[in-house]
């Protein structure tokens, strides 16, 4: 899962780690989705968004996908949650003091539970999904220098675990036995165990042709498929366009799931794993406008905004009760059960 910290530092640092997410053109066109095959239900759950979309002011809020209620959360835009939902991570990023501040609140009534400042800039963010005080992050000294990937102790308030090998680890995710899923520029995946005993496993290669570059890695709650955001690149490395594929942990026999021509961005796996909301943009900022959520079944392929497979999030309501008629806006920050 994707998180951000409030300021031009933190946009700079989205456009360093991933310049083509901010990409502003028209959609492609439609491409034919696959009937769903894959038996999957109605999706359920609820989905942790930022609500500016919504009501037209900053903040964020949890809404009920059964039943449509909306509870906010607060003016901070994107909270990070626990892998359960009763609690979550607020990170807001001093430039003059090149210095993060975090708060650890509880979900039920937003009070803070720990606050403690770490050094440096930190984007990235997501709970372990076996440990709630472990955190996955992507630290720099500063906004805008060379980053890596650490493991930092919530309680002990220290780092336990940092990337040594970044050839190894452009991207990461958590898998659900609490091992670090790592993914290569050129395909390399492996499983870390950063706690205990350090061991690092390769568990195979995504097929990348030799101008394909991945740019995000996303980790079903059930441990497979994969969902990898592979470019196709020009000579000098630049983006030309990019889509998602669904592959298997060992990166055999991936699959296009996407054909928005880089419009799709920041998936999310439902909980139990049967669907994939996206963000797809069809202008140059965040209005509602030009960016909505469609959410598609693990099965669905070619998917654009207009194809039939894309569905809107419907019946869930706005601060004032009332139910909103569009779906629900960017951004989705998490979907939990």
């Amino acid at each position: 899962m994707m998180q951000s910290r409030t300021g031009d530092a933190l946009d700079a640092m989205r456009r360093r780690i991933c310049p083509s997410l901010a990409v502003g053109l028209l959609l492609a066109a439609a491409a034919a989705a696959q009937p769903v095959t894959s038996g999957a239900s109605m999706p359920s759950g609820k989905l942790w968004h930022h609500d500016k979309n919504l009501v037209s002011r900053e903040g964020s809020a949890i809404s009920d996908i059964g039943t449509g209620a909306y509870r906010a959360l607060g003016a901070h835009r994107f909270p990070v949650p626990t892998r359960d939902g009763s609690r979550y991570l607020e990170e807001r990023y001093d430039a003059s003091e090149d210095t993060t501040e975090i708060w650890i609140r509880r979900s039920s009534d937003g009070g803070v539970m720990d606050r403690f400042v770490v050094d440096g800039a930190i984007t990235d963010v997501e709970f372990s999904p076996v440990n709630a005080n472990l955190i996955r992050m992507n630290w720099g000294e500063n906004a805008l220098s060379y980053s890596t990937y650490a493991v930092y102790d919530l309680a002990a308030r220290r780092v336990i675990w940092a990337d040594d090998d970044r050839s190894r680890t452009q991207y990461t995710a958590w898998l659900p036995d609490g091992r670090l899923l790592g993914l290569s520029s050129g395909g390399l995946l492996t499983a870390i165990t950063t706690t205990g005993t350090r061991q690092t496993t390769v568990l195979g290669n995504l097929p990348l042709r030799p101008n394909q570059r991945p740019l995000d890695l996303v980790v079903s709650p059930r441990g497979q498929p994969l969902l990898v955001d592979i470019a196709d690149v020009d000579d000098q490395g630049r983006v030309l366009r990019h889509d998602y594929w669904l592959s298997s942990l060992d990166g055999r026999d991936p699959q296009q799931i996407t054909a928005a021509d880089g419009r799709a961005s920041h998936p999310i796996f439902s909980p139990d794993g049967q669907f994939i909301a996206f963000r797809i943009g069809y202008g140059t900022s965040d209005l509602v406008s030009a960016c909505e959520l469609r959410y598609v079944p693990i099965s669905a392929r070619n998917v654009s905004r207009t194809s039939r497979a894309a569905r809107e999030f419907r019946g869930l309501k706005d601060a004032a009760g009332k139910v909103y008629p569009h779906g629900l806006g960017c951004e989705l920050l998490a979907w939990l059960p």
